[in-house]
This record gives C-alpha cells, sequence and structure tokens, in this order.
C-alpha cells in the first residue's frame, strides 16, 4: 500500500452555477514513502487541481484519496486535525500564503495550536526557531511580517510552516514560479536536501522540466485533466510515449542543449482546441486518424512501471531526448 493513493479522481468547478468546468477526469496516482512524484503539464491542465484536492481545498465531484488506506473525505471531525498535520502544502506565492497581520512567529505559532501537535512538550518558541534553522533562516526572522522579508526568504518561511508539524505528505506546488534564478536555485536546495533528510511521500508540481527532472523519481503527465503518460523520469524524459509528452519536451525551452531526434510539434493552440469526443489531444496531434476521435484512450501499461493513453502506441515513430549536459546542472540529487 502505498503512502498516498489517489484513485479515480473527478473535479468539476461550476456545478452549482450550471457553467460546468471539468478540472479533473478520472486521475488515478499513488505516491510511496520516500518518493518524489512530479506533476508536468500545460497550463490549465488541473496541475493545481490536483494539488489542492489532496488537501481537500478542493472537493472531488467523485473518486477518493487516501492516506495510509484512509480515505480522507469521509474522516471523522476528530481525526481531520490529524489529516491536516499529516499533509502539508507550500504555495506558489510564498508572500500571497502569509497573513500581512501577523508576525512570522505568531503565524507558526498558529500552526502549532491549530494542529495541535506539542507531542514531545517543548515550547512553541524552540519548536519554531529550530523550524527556522532547518530552512536556513536566523530565529530572529519570527518577529518579522510578510511586507518585511523577500521572495526567498518567505518561501522559506512557507517550508518551515509545512514542516512545524513534521507531515507525512508534502506537496509542493511551483514553489519557485515566484522567484528570481538566483533564488530558485537556493530555494530548490533547501528542498532537495528535505527530501534526502526525511522519508515523506513529496507531490512536486512545476512547470520547469528540467527542475522536475532534477528532483523527481516519477513524473506523471497531465493534459485537459487526465493523466496521459505516467511512469520514470529518466525514462519519461529521454524516450516520452505520448504524442502530448513528446511535444512538451522536445518544445521546453528548459531542456535547450538537448539532442532531440523525432520531435513533435502540435498543430493547434490549446485555447484553440473544442473536443467533444474521443481522445482529447486529437485537434492538435500530428498522428490522429479516425479512430482518435471515437474513444477516449485509457491509461496502458508500456512496461512494468510506466504507462501511457494513446490508441496509437506502439506504432509511431520514437522520440528520443539526449540532454547535451546534466538537465538541472548541480540541483540533480541523482
Amino acid at each position: 500500500m502505498s503512502l498516498l493513493e489517489i484513485e479515480d479522481l473527478h473535479v468539476v468547478y461550476g456545478r452549482r452555477r450550471g457553467t460546468r468546468h471539468h478540472a479533473l477526469r478520472g486521475v488515478t496516482l499513488s505516491v510511496d514513502r520516500g518518493e518524489t512524484l512530479g506533476i508536468i503539464g500545460e497550463s490549465g491542465c488541473g496541475k493545481s487541481t490536483l494539488a489542492r484536492s489532496i488537501l481537500r481545498l478542493v472537493d472531488p465531484a467523485s473518486g477518493s484519496i487516501r492516506i495510509d488506506g484512509a480515505d480522507v473525505a469521509r474522516l471523522p471531525e476528530r481525526r481531520f486535525r490529524e489529516f491536516r498535520r499529516r499533509v502539508q502544502m507550500v504555495f506558489q506565492d510564498p508572500v500571497g500564503s502569509l497573513n500581512p497581520r501577523l508576525s512570522v512567529g505568531a503565524q507558526l505559532g498558529e500552526s502549532l495550536r491549530l494542529l495541535g501537535d506539542n507531542a514531545d512538550g517543548s515550547a512553541p518558541e524552540s519548536r519554531i526557531a529550530e523550524a527556522l534553522r532547518g530552512v536556513g533562516l536566523d530565529p530572529s526572522f519570527a518577529r518579522r511580517r510578510a511586507h518585511e522579508l523577500s521572495g526567498g526568504q518567505a518561501q522559506r518561511i512557507a517550508i518551515a510552516r509545512a514542516l512545524l508539524v513534521d507531515p507525512d505528505v508534502m506537496v509542493l506546488d511551483e514553489p519557485t514560479s515566484a522567484l528570481d534564478v538566483t533564488i530558485q536555485a537556493q530555494v530548490l536546495r533547501l528542498v532537495r536536501e528535505l527530501m534526502a533528510a526525511r522519508p515523506r511521500a513529496y507531490v512536486y508540481v512545476s512547470h520547469d522540466l528540467a527542475t522536475v527532472r532534477g528532483m523527481c523519481d516519477r513524473v506523471a503527465v497531465l493534459y485537459l485533466g487526465r493523466v496521459v503518460e505516467e511512469g520514470p523520469t529518466d525514462q519519461v524524459f529521454t524516450e516520452p510515449a505520448h504524442p502530448y509528452t513528446r511535444a512538451l519536451l522536445s518544445e521546453a525551452p528548459s531542456l535547450r542543449g538537448s539532442e532531440v531526434t523525432g520531435p513533435v510539434r502540435l498543430e493547434r493552440a490549446l485555447d484553440a482546441v473544442d473536443a467533444d469526443g474521443g481522445c482529447a489531444l486529437a485537434p492538435r496531434c500530428p498522428f490522429t486518424v479516425a479512430g482518435c476521435r471515437e474513444a477516449v484512450p485509457v491509461l496502458a501499461p508500456l512496461s512494468p512501471h510506466r504507462a501511457a493513453a494513446c490508441s496509437r502506441l506502439p506504432e509511431l515513430p520514437a522520440t528520443r531526448i539526449v540532454p547535451a549536459r546534466a538537465v538541472g546542472g548541480p540541483l540533480n540529487p541523482r
């Protein structure tokens, strides 16, 4: 049994207003303890919705999310606080995730109070100081407020807040997208050190494909709310199977310098697509045939650890991506 299990998850926005938008369509994924799963895809594919669903910040229309086998949607009220302690999130807007009216110390202390996590009997002040040191900040930062912090400092504090209650699952939603390149490298190095120090289950959502390759054990590719490919990161990045994954990787600016054999280019922009049935990628895919528009392809095994949802596999010509240098540079932990 995996620590985090997501099964046939559907999220629909606008059900009460009559303007239905399917953000997630039957997503099934799992993450073991000590493993990092990367989630990639274009903007609007459902990455952040998936991240928020894991924390029950978004209610699914159907499907389940289980932690150690327990369905989080069915947890009684008395166990919900325990769930909040076990699953923590680092948001993509570090400053916006902090309360501007409270000091850093007050916010971290509030997290301890609400989650009731003080099993070792230590004083909140010492726990907060330890958490700040753990992310490379002096304990004096406890007296500061959000407007007194740089973006990198705010993100370190957001990470400290998540780690303060020692969660089993950490969800990182674009944790460096609001930071400049130099600060990104520092924050990513910190995240990598945290991953090595404690065997949690990590879900890492990012549009930065080079970073995902350096940080994640496995990767899931989302397209319009569906998982279209999933497998070990190195295999997916060097030999992508699904046409969408091939296009995403062969066109990625962050992978420049790679040698690409058989690159794939999508024929239309995402905002011009109107797919009523069959494969959602069919209006854009250069490999589309009549059958692609008739049935939604299911995620099928390609090997013991890989799967893709394309009815034309394995007949498609191969795409291979060979980096000219180590993607992710010094951030690559492997």
